[in-house]
C-alpha cells in the first residue's frame, strides 16, 4: 500500500507495511537518524515491544507479577464477564464511504 508519510525533507511516498510503518516513526523520534533507531532504550514507548531483538529481551528479564489467590480469582472473574458481555452482544458493523478528496466540483 502507497502511503504519503512525514520525512526529514517534507514528505515522499513508500510502500508501507507494519514493520516500515514502526522503523519511520522510530526514525522520526530520533531525528532522522537511522543510525540512532537501533540504540533506542525506551522501553515505555508503545511501540518498543514491537521492534527489534532488544524489546523481547527487555520483557523476558522483567520480573514477573505474582498475585495472590483471591486477586486471580478476581482478575478471571473478571475476564469472563467481559467475554460473556462481548459474546451476548450483538455488534452491528457500519461501513462508511471514504471521503472524496480534492476540490469541489463548481456547478
Amino acid at each position: 500500500m502507497k502511503y504519503e508519510i512525514r520525512s526529514k525533507s517534507g514528505t515522499q511516498v513508500v510502500s508501507l507495511t507494519r514493520k516500515t510503518a514502526i522503523f519511520f516513526f522510530c526514525k522520526e523520534c530520533m531525528g532522522w537518524q537511522e543510525s540512532e533507531v537501533d540504540l533506542c532504550e525506551a522501553p515505555l514507548c508503545p511501540l518498543f515491544p514491537f521492534r527489534n531483538n532488544k524489546a523481547t529481551k527487555y520483557w523476558s528479564e522483567r520480573p514477573k507479577r505474582t498475585l495472590t489467590e483471591e486477586q486471580r480469582e478476581s482478575l478471571v472473574s473478571k475476564l469472563k464477564s467481559g467475554r460473556k458481555i462481548k459474546s451476548d452482544e450483538k455488534v452491528e458493523q457500519v461501513i462508511t464511504p471514504p471521503k472524496k478528496r480534492g476540490r469541489p466540483k463548481n456547478i
